[in-house]
């Protein structure tokens, strides 16, 4: 008869001892409490189990029951002891299941320790604030200033500007106009530093006719058989940046000869009928050519000589290039038969349109290209045009503007 005596079980405070207080709580490391079975200690690859095996077996169910179970009741009692008394409630007691997982739980590592940081308290690095810092602004460079006279003529009327370049330190500009025949000073002007003239560099001398001062000077001119020739003197004074003293620049220039421009209104009379044309508007040249070219409102296509371009309104409303026409006067001849030249010549007709009244003033701006400097001019002229029967009625010159220069520019 087999052995069927077992091991003498103590008390279980031998078996198993109670943990100590404070450590109730403390979870087993997990390598500890599970561990991987090893499989050849599991399952007996032998084919026979024998009785000295069942008897071992045995034991260690009896021992894996008991660790279970006291473990169970540690855990339990360490929960309880832990919930706060003024809970009343059976429900706050964790049960035995409940315990184990959360130990569990609790005992598993974090997979990111960064995960275990709420985002709201993870501390945030603020931008650089900025230093301000004064921008450095650069002294305005020293140039020294430049000047241009223009002086043109259309017949006995002239014209003049003076340009300036590097204005900043011009101190004054000062233009006479001298009759050169005579010697004699016909007109003078002065602009003085932060006069806006100097400023802008364009200083314009008032247009001139030098009919006025030929019939003063009539006798001379007739008993020499000599016309007005007038000249322009340019000084400009400016503060040098070396010396830091006044210095000067002086130009002389005499009048280009352009070719000039007529604008008059015809009346209804006999004379309108016999020599012109009634109850229209016309603009011609004073030289005599049959290569003109009129466009209508196009300054833009005024790129060389003999281009002209004009513009006319009235009360606001202009006049449109369906409302023109140009013609070609044939030489004249009178002076044919007498021997002298008179070539055709082309001009611009602008019948009075039906919107317009029979009497009132129109506005003109024609624009022509000027050879000797290479840019344009745009006159702007009225022409009255009320109680004209008879005789033409010429447009008076109210204003000038001259085109930036171009290359043939001197």
């Amino acid at each position: 008869m087999s052995d069927r005596s077992y091991p003498t079980i103590q008390t279980p405070e031998d078996e198993f001892h109670a943990p100590d207080n404070g450590r109730e709580t403390v979870n087993p490391a997990p390598e500890m409490e599970f561990s991987t079975p090893d499989v050849s200690q599991e399952f007996d690859q032998t084919s026979g189990v024998t009785e000295e095996t069942k008897k071992e077996s045995a034991f260690k169910r009896l021992n894996k029951i008991r660790r279970l179970v006291y473990g169970a009741a540690a855990i339990a009692l360490g929960f309880v002891m832990l919930t706060p008394n003024e809970s009343g409630k059976t429900e706050d007691v964790p049960s035995v299941t409940q315990a184990v997982a959360k130990a569990d739980d609790e005992a598993r590592p974090s997979a990111s320790p960064a995960a275990a940081v709420p985002a709201s308290e993870v501390p945030v690095t603020p931008a650089p604030t900025p230093v301000p810092t004064d921008t450095p602004v650069p002294e305005p460079v020293w140039k020294k200033p430049d000047a241009k006279a223009v002086f043109f003529s259309f017949s006995s009327e002239y014209h003049a500007w003076v340009l300036l370049s590097n204005p900043e330190s011009v101190r004054s500009v000062t233009v006479e106009l001298f009759e050169r025949n005579l010697d004699e000073l016909m007109e003078s002007y002065s602009w003085e530093e932060g006069d806006p003239a100097i400023q802008s560099g364009i200083l314009k001398i008032p247009a001139f006719d030098v009919a006025e001062f030929y019939f003063s000077h009539m006798d001379y001119y007739m008993n020499n058989n000599l016309e007005p020739e007038p000249e322009m003197e340019v000084a400009v004074l400016y503060k040098s940046e070396d010396s830091g003293q006044e210095e000067s620049i002086h130009l002389s220039a005499e009048p280009a000869p352009e070719e000039g421009l007529y604008a008059r209104y015809w009346g209804t009379g006999s004379f309108a009928r016999e020599n012109g044309y009634p109850d229209s508007f016309e603009v011609g040249t004073y030289d005599k050519s049959e290569n003109w070219r009129f466009v209508i409102d196009r300054p833009d296509l005024v790129t060389e000589p003999g281009i002209f371009s004009v513009s006319a309104e009235y009360g606001g409303r202009k006049v449109t290039e369906a409302e023109c026409r140009t013609e070609t006067k044939a030489p004249d001849p009178d002076l044919v038969a007498l021997g002298l030249e008179s070539e055709p010549n082309v001009i611009l007709v602008i019948k009075r349109p039906d919107w317009m009244p029979e009497q009132g003033t129109l506005t003109l701006r024609i624009t022509q290209y000027l050879a000797h400097y290479g840019c344009t001019l745009t006159k702007t002229l009225e022409i009255d045009f009320s109680d004209q029967i008879d005789d033409a009625a010429y447009g008076k010159v109210l204003d000038t503007e001259i085109g930036s220069m171009g290359e043939s520019g001197s």
